[in-house]
């Protein structure tokens, strides 16, 4: 049974986090700024991803969730899961981010997981 928890782990994680930025990407658009937090992305109704991820862990959030910074076309806006064991990076650009690696979604480089 474990081994079949694993995969959905690891798909409910890239499902919620291409949600987190898609809906902060719209939410900046419709007010401005990004949201400061995933918190306020459920309050206000653009996506309903908790804090952590499917293993408890917090995800992190890009620099840009840090709250009132305006939007820019260059801005790479990302949230992932640190993975199984809590120890995944995110390193832009890199679509594989190794045995239990991070799992997650970027606004610029798109989806990266490790498996």
């Amino acid at each position: 049974m474990i081994s079949a928890q694993r995969p959905s782990r690891y798909t409910r994680a890239a499902s919620e986090t291409k949600t987190a930025v898609t809906q902060a990407s719209e939410y900046a658009k419709e007010k401005g700024v990004y949201p400061p937090s995933l918190k306020v992305l459920r309050e206000t109704g653009y996506a309903n991803v908790l804090d952590k991820d499917p293993w408890g862990t917090e995800y992190v959030l890009s620099p840009v969730f840090s709250g009132n910074i305006k939007p820019s076309a260059t801005d790479d806006v990302y949230v992932y899961s640190k993975g199984p064991h809590g120890t995944g990076t995110y390193s832009p650009g890199t679509g594989d981010t190794g045995r239990n690696g991070a799992v997650g979604y970027s606004s610029i480089h798109g989806a990266f997981k490790g498996c």
